[in-house]
């Protein structure tokens, strides 16, 4: 293989073993004409044919103008030739993004954006008619969300950061010493219990708690350079994350990982709820990830190679008028076991409470268990 004939940038390995960079522009007769960089369009110039450039610079490095706009991030299409100082600096650019370790790629999959385009809505649009509306039309059409539920799982299989934590530097006395609202009192009780136990039709369920705040693409630059799949850089890939990561750890079954979220009053909806956990599933369901925990949390170090969750939906003082949409979500969820066995494949259970503090403790009341048949 040898350097075709077009308007390009070539890094050529010198006798010095110093690479240079050179601007190539075609001629007729079949050859390229090269001028060294820092450009001066009134002094000498080089013109060789591909097969030369070959012989002579062994390791030779070819680059198209479009290449180079995409890797620098500059408009070097449109940059006039007699430019030199232009030219210095995509060469400079060019120099230093090679020496850079290669990028890895965060995953944005397509619950996730779907998950931005609710939390993002505009504003005149109101949540409580959106999410009813895509509640109902879910529980009609269930295939639809457990595509977007496997496609995203499939999605987020080549993200391989296992060797870092999901949190660092975390200060659990300060969090437990501040004085919030929100979600926080419940998740300072659930953290305090160690083990929350919630009694339901289909037995005991045991839930012991992990982490908080946990996020599933943290990924921080002591093991990357890392960037978003849409080309965001990766700065705020820990930011936000799951309300609660819970395992559960009843007698009989394995250890699971259990995603939790926690609803505060008009906080959002039974059904935002749900996109978040289904969400952060299949960002925590795949063999990368199971490994990740495993390295993070004793709680996991049992955990089998078997990719699986189970969800947990925390609600407490739930407004009235939230309540249809709690059911129309518990009944979609219920539809996805009953109709869609690949989601029981990947989700073992689903478990809707509502959460009440009492003086030294978090209890909970079992709204309803969901699983595959």
């Amino acid at each position: 293989m040898m350097p075709e004939r077009k308007k390009c940038l070539l890094r050529l390995p010198l006798s010095d073993s110093q690479p240079a960079w050179f601007h190539a522009s075609p001629r007729g007769d079949g050859e390229l004409r090269l001028r060294r960089i820092p450009l001066d369009f009134r002094g000498p110039f080089r013109d060789m044919t591909p097969e030369a450039i070959d012989q002579e610079h062994p390791g030779w490095k070819q680059y198209t103008l479009r290449e180079v706009g995409e890797l620098i991030n500059l408009p070097v299409s449109s940059f006039p030739v007699d430019e030199p100082t232009s030219w210095l600096l995509v060469a400079e650019r060019m120099e230093k993004r090679i020496q850079q370790q290669p990028t890895k790629i965060i995953p944005v999959t397509t619950l996730r954006r779907f998950y931005g385009w609710l939390r993002d809505r505009p504003i005149k649009v109101e949540k409580e008619f959106l999410h009813a509306s895509l509640a109902e039309h879910f529980l009609r059409h269930p295939g639809k969300l457990v595509d977007l539920f496997v496609t995203s799982c499939a999605e987020f299989q080549p993200y391989d950061n296992r060797n870092e934590g999901f949190v660092e530097g975390r200060d659990a006395e300060r969090f437990l010493a501040t004085e919030r609202a929100g979600t926080d009192p419940l998740v300072k009780q659930f953290q305090a219990q160690s083990v929350v136990v919630v009694v339901s039709p289909a037995g005991e369920i045991r839930l012991g708690y992990v982490d908080r705040e946990v996020g599933t693409r943290r990924s921080s630059k002591n093991t990357g350079p890392w960037l978003f799949a849409d080309g965001r850089p990766a700065t705020e890939s820990g930011a936000g994350g799951m309300d609660l990561l819970l395992v559960a750890h009843e007698l009989g079954r394995e250890p699971c990982p259990v995603v939790g979220e926690i609803k505060v009053q008009r906080d959002e909806t039974p059904f935002f709820a749900l996109i978040q956990v289904l969400t952060y599933a299949a960002e925590l369901c795949t063999l990368h990830q199971i490994a990740r925990l495993r390295r993070s949390y004793p709680a996991f170090s049992a955990l089998l190679d078997k990719p699986g969750v189970e969800l947990v939906l925390l609600f407490s003082e739930l407004p009235l008028d939230y309540v249809p949409i709690r059911a129309t979500t518990q009944a979609l969820v219920a539809e996805l076991y009953r109709s869609q066995p690949r989601f029981g494949k990947l989700v073992r259970r689903v478990v809707f409470l509502d959460g009440s503090l009492r003086p030294g403790r978090l209890e909970c009341t079992c709204l309803g268990v969901h699983s595959a048949p």
